[in-house]
């Protein structure tokens, strides 16, 4: 069992595959992002087993307009073109 896991995927199986594999007292960083729904399973089981999930961005709404194309890279997404995953912008 891990002390702190981190979900970069952000799917719903990756979170709860992440929050299994923690001991009891341990973390869940959530980095990824997604629109599925994750459980954390019966409220009386995730309260016993005392564990934290925590949520992080790792940017700032600010951060993004000092990137140079990040504007084409949302498009992209947007649009799925060439079925994007996820867009990676260089700083």
């Amino acid at each position: 069992m891990l002390d702190v896991a981190f979900d970069a995927v952000g799917l719903k199986s990756t979170f709860e595959q992440g929050l299994d594999c923690v001991a009891v007292g341990g973390r869940l960083v959530s980095v990824g992002m997604s629109a599925e729904s994750p459980s954390v399973g019966e409220t009386s089981m995730f309260g016993l087993t005392q564990k934290h999930v925590l949520g992080h961005l790792g940017y700032q709404n600010v951060d993004i307009e000092t990137l140079e194309d990040v504007s084409v890279g949302i498009e992209k997404l947007e649009r799925q073109e060439d079925n994007p995953i996820r867009i990676l912008v260089k700083p």
